[in-house]
């Protein structure tokens, strides 16, 4: 999927479907919101994929929306997207993401993902944007076994409607131009993670069971 523009999913646009899909490449495709693909009320799992070069006014590559959708990535790459809210993702749906990778965006907006409903991620990798990696909104997230590194602004933001019973873990968070990890009024769980050589402070914020390096 090659070069499409619209208003919602340059490339691909789901809505009230359910989908699986796998192998798919989304190149250069511009839309207002989603430039990769735009999901709505959907259930969609998403397999040995990638996006790149997709430009949005919203979210780059994909833009998922609906508290009733369902949302699974699973070993797909985000590379070289541009977006003012996300350059790889925003996502308001019930969220699973699986070794996804996120590197070498040029988003003009100041996040790599934006997450914005329940969320489950294990073996996620932010490498080399320029803004924040991962910015927490609301709902319920659970980040483990992850990576975010060589940013040009915080790896992690967690915003005060983010549920408190979300979880950090097993991260590694180290050369993020800002903070590491950012948890403005949020009493947050950080576990097990390597926060280290970030320009401003390691873990700022409210936060239990702490235990960078």
């Amino acid at each position: 999927f090659e070069g499409g523009v619209d208003t919602h999913g340059g490339g691909i646009f789901l809505n009230h479907t359910q989908t699986y899909l796998s192998d798919i490449v989304l190149i250069r495709n511009d839309a207002d919101e989603g430039g990769g693909m735009y999901v709505l009320s959907s259930t969609i799992t998403m397999e040995h994929s990638r996006f790149q070069d997709n430009t949005a006014l919203g979210a780059g590559g994909l833009h998922c929306e609906g508290s009733a959708s369902l949302l699974t990535l699973r070993d797909v790459e985000f590379r070289g997207n541009s977006g003012g809210t996300a350059s790889a993702l925003r996502t308001s749906c019930n969220t699973t993401l699986v070794d996804v990778v996120v590197r070498g965006s040029t988003s003009s907006g100041p996040d790599a993902l934006r997450i914005e409903g329940l969320t489950t991620a294990r073996g996620l990798a932010v490498l080399r944007h320029p803004g924040n990696g991962l910015r927490l909104v609301s709902g319920r997230s659970d980040i483990s076994a992850s990576i975010l590194a060589d940013l040009g602004g915080t790896g992690v933001i967690v915003e005060p409607l983010a549920d408190p019973n979300s979880q950090l873990a097993n991260l590694t968070v180290v050369g993020c131009a800002d903070s590491g990890v950012d948890i403005t009024e949020l009493p947050l769980s950080v576990q097990r993670s390597v926060v280290a050589f970030n320009g401003v402070h390691g873990v700022s914020g409210q936060f239990s069971s702490t235990q960078p390096n």
